[in-house]
């Protein structure tokens, strides 16, 4: 994966968040993507991670795990860091980016409500008003790559 081109395609999705509502699936999203000319496996990673790390960044004040398990074509589950993925480490470097420069709520919770964490955190504060965003601690992530 060459980090200069995916953080291009990471930026184009932040921008085609910009312009679209949120109802698209992630199948409707890939060819999107796609269609912008981003290389089928950049697109499946950035679906991947983009909420992912979007959601981080929005709720810093979660106790967030360093890693998740990554289950793959053989239905192996693996337990893996999230900073020794490349692709989130570019997302991340590329979200931090666009946070400190005047970013749309509107995107970011476009973006961010693609996560299941940031439907599992909705939940609980929803069951829960008077719960500290702080004191939720969530299960690791499964994800399949």
């Amino acid at each position: 994966m060459h980090s200069n081109q995916f953080a291009i395609h990471v930026n184009k999705t932040i921008a085609l968040f910009n312009e679209i509502d949120s109802k698209q699936n992630d199948e409707e999203l890939f060819v999107m993507l796609t269609a912008l000319e981003i290389p089928e496996y950049h697109a499946k990673e950035i679906l991947i991670f983009l909420p992912i790390v979007f959601v981080r960044c929005l709720l810093k004040q979660v106790k967030w795990h360093d890693t998740f398990f990554e289950i793959n074509a053989n239905k192996k589950e693996v337990e893996r860091k999230y900073n020794e993925v490349m692709a989130f480490n570019i997302i991340l470097e590329e979200t931090r980016k666009y946070f400190a420069s005047n970013p749309k709520p509107e995107t970011i919770i476009k973006i961010a409500g693609r996560s299941a964490e940031f439907h599992s955190i909705n939940e609980i504060l929803l069951q829960e008003p008077n719960c500290k965003i702080e004191s939720i601690e969530l299960t690791k992530a499964y994800l399949l790559r």
